[in-house]
């Protein structure tokens, strides 16, 4: 499952494909694997407990206690993030710098800020302080349900800065103390990007054979403290936690499922993706959920954050399932180009190449998923709600789907494997012949729909929806629903009939 997948797909829309961005922290430490392999952070100088961020402009003590945190490529306001958790607390104190460029007048700028971006009201007056050169320099109390929050303004004339501490009521008083201490000793400068850094970057790329060099710096810059970087081919490793060589496993089988993804939905190699795929691989469950995570999962893309984040987890056969399923959402994205298609194949194929077994970089078979066999089953039995006709299947919405996710995601997966692996499908390659039809129309209506959008003609969902249906037309085209409908009728009863009552 796409995390915020509504959200997301809007977001394509308005967006398209994200450009890579930089962020803020790392440096190059030698080689690993296939590229490099960099530690992060040390864009700074450090004395004592004094930190100096020069791309961002300022000079603090670091906060003790306190963990740093990736920050979000869509968050572009906040610029450090850090967490600190209690044994006994359930939800953790938090202490996070945001800068807004370009900003308004300082008047009322403070409790602009917590209500458009914190989503929170001010408790008590906003309190002036004691100004920081060309900074003005106000701060306010805040209450979110059973927290307690602290914001400090940085009000200037090119920048403004914000410095958020939260925590849970009964520890907010003592934080309190410690983040005013943190507050009044912060020190602003021009923030400058770390040239030398980049050119080193840029100079050991220049001598790999890897794809999209951008983007690999750009994820190296945003390391924060533990964190590391392992280049693989098509991919980039952000690790926290795990050995050193463990992105290598991984490595091999997401190989093996792009391979296989290249060759059998694209109709010429030259198609496929040359951006490099970003993977986040959280220390543990906690922080994966800290960065955004399902709590019902181990693992999602997020389209907005061009991330696929996972955590082990306790079960490695559900995770590389996991990790398998959302690579090919990771995939689909950037080889259509940012337009999401229908459901049943966005989740069906990602269902499908959940059951892949992968061997030596590439897909050696598939596995039947019993749980959606179990799930079918029931479906078809006498008395059973049976399959949604494929007619009505295939243009199905996806907050229908997701309305009822166990038939859905059931149905879906089966009709992929149908197309793929049935007599019927590889009858004439027809199958594979469907799904590739389907794929390419997808891919050129919606490029011509983004170069009319680039010369200034609006772009609507309703566009978006055009080009879903006409793709789905080309993939129709010849097409004997009837015929169809029987024979997979029939696979699906073959597929479940192993099973006992």
């Amino acid at each position: 499952m796409w995390r915020f997948w509504l959200s997301i797909s809007t977001c394509w829309l308005l967006a398209g494909t994200p450009k890579a961005g930089a962020a803020a922290v790392s440096t190059p430490a030698g080689h690993a694997g296939c590229g490099l392999h960099t530690h992060g952070p040390v864009l700074r100088s450090v004395e004592g407990r004094r930190v100096r961020h020069v791309e961002i402009g300022v000079t603090w003590d670091r906060p003790v206690g306190y963990e740093a945190l990736p920050i979000p490529r869509s968050q572009a306001q906040l610029k450090l993030s850090f967490v600190r958790r209690i044994e006994g607390l359930e939800e953790p104190l938090t202490w996070n710098l945001f800068r807004l460029e370009d900003p308004p007048r300082p008047q009322g700028a403070l409790e602009a800020f917590c209500a458009q971006t914190l989503g929170v009201q001010a408790a008590g007056e906003v309190q002036a302080l004691a100004a920081l050169g060309d900074y003005r320099r106000e701060s306010l109390t805040y209450e979110r349900g059973l927290r307690r929050g602290m914001a400090f303004a940085y009000l200037g004339p090119e920048y403004h800065y914000f410095l958020v501490g939260e925590a849970p009521g009964s520890v907010y008083d003592d934080e309190a103390r410690r983040w005013r201490r943190w507050a009044g000793e912060l020190r602003l400068h021009s923030p400058k990007e770390n040239a030398r850094l980049r050119a080193t970057l840029t100079r050991r790329y220049a001598g790999e054979r890897l794809s999209d060099p951008e983007r690999r710096i750009a994820a190296r810059l945003s390391l924060v403290d533990g964190w590391s970087a392992y280049d693989g081919e098509r991919y980039i490793y952000l690790v926290h936690g795990l050995h050193s060589q463990a992105w290598k496993d991984f490595d091999k089988e997401l190989m093996g499922v792009r391979r296989y993804l290249t060759e059998h939905l694209l109709t010429h190699p030259n198609q496929e993706p040359k951006d490099v795929g970003v993977v986040r691989l959280c220390r543990d469950r906690t922080e994966y959920l800290d960065f955004g995570g399902i709590p019902h999962a181990v693992g999602y893309f997020s389209p907005m954050e061009d991330e696929l984040v996972l955590y082990a987890g306790e079960d490695p056969a559900a995770f590389r399932a996991v990790m398998r399923h959302e690579s090919f959402h990771q995939y689909i994205y950037t080889a259509l180009g940012g337009i999401p298609p229908h459901i049943w194949f966005d989740e069906g194929y990602a269902e499908f190449m959940a059951s892949a077994e992968v061997g030596s970089r590439r897909v050696v078979g598939f596995q039947p998923i019993e749980a959606h066999l179990h799930t079918l089953k029931a479906m078809v039995a006498e008395g059973g709600p049976g399959l949604m006709p494929l007619e009505d299947f295939l243009r199905m919405s996806q907050p229908e789907f997701y309305d009822r996710p166990g038939p859905h995601y059931a149905q879906a997966w089966i009709w992929v494997d149908f197309l793929v692996r049935s007599d019927y499908g590889m009858r004439s390659s027809r199958g594979e012949d469907f799904i590739k039809r389907y794929v390419r129309a997808l891919r050129e209506g919606w490029a011509f729909e983004l170069e009319r959008a680039a010369r200034g003609e609006p772009l609507s969902w309703s566009h978006l929806e055009a080009v879903r249906e006409a793709a789905l037309q080309a993939a129709l085209r010849g097409f004997d629903f009837e015929v169809a409908e029987r024979a997979f009728q029939r696979y699906v009863g073959e597929s479940v009939a192993f099973l006992p009552d």
